[in-house]
């Protein structure tokens, strides 16, 4: 995964990470974090409006900058995929009821996003059988096929003679 640095020289935040954790919530964000040891990206849920901590920014104690909550970090170059696996498994086990609502919007997000693709495969499928399958059997000669390809079943099948021809023996 490429690195974009902004006008500072600070890395940009990958927008499909940013906007699937927007997806799950608009408080979540993603923000670099530069340590000793080496740079990382930190989720961050943004602080509520009352959250009591915003007093130390109006008493100038934190710049308005500083006014979320660091959840978990990832590697620099963490896939959109990797990422849901961080974050899921950095706060599953927190107490904060917020986080655990977190994590369940974030499963569900994740599950409806798989059920509308999957819904979209099968549409296209359906979609497909329905032009096609009607057209499947039409030069069947006369044989049964199945109800699902929506062939006329109220006319009678053609009758087989009923003498039946012997084979030849062989001499």
């Amino acid at each position: 995964m490429s690195i974009i640095l902004n006008h500072l020289g600070t890395p940009e935040p990958p927008s499909d990470i940013v906007r699937r954790l927007r997806q799950v919530d608009p408080k979540l964000g993603l923000r670099f974090v530069p340590f000793p040891t080496g740079a990382v990206w930190a989720i961050t849920l943004a602080w509520d409006e009352f959250d009591p901590r915003r007093e130390r920014i109006q008493k100038g104690e934190l710049s308005r900058e500083h006014d979320f909550d660091a959840l978990t970090y990832l590697p620099l170059d963490c896939s959109p995929h990797e990422a849901f696996g961080y974050f899921t498994r950095a706060v599953v086990q927190s107490t904060t009821e917020r986080i655990k609502w977190l994590v369940n919007r974030a499963q569900l997000f994740n599950q409806q996003q798989t059920e509308d693709a999957f819904k979209d495969v099968m549409d296209e499928a359906m979609a497909e059988v329905e032009d096609k399958g009607s057209r499947l059997f039409e030069n069947s000669g006369g044989r049964r096929v199945p109800k699902s390809t929506g062939a006329d079943f109220t006319s009678e099948p053609p009758k087989k003679d009923s003498k039946k021809k012997e084979k030849p023996v062989a001499a």
